[in-house]
């Protein structure tokens, strides 16, 4: 996961990450952030795995 803070926002790179550990991030950048963030930038991607037999 890439966390890039820029002036007022935030961006989170997701790719990657299991849907609980999307959010858990997600949480914890809105949590920590500092007061002056006004925007969070969300960069996400759906990668269809395959899977063996």
């Amino acid at each position: 996961m890439d966390f890039i803070a820029e002036e007022n926002r935030i961006k989170i790179d997701l790719h990657g990450l299991t849907k609980d550990e999307a959010k858990f991030e997600i949480i914890n950048a809105l949590e920590y952030s500092p007061e002056n963030i006004k925007q969070l930038i969300i960069v996400h991607g759906y990668s269809l795995r395959k899977y063996s037999s």
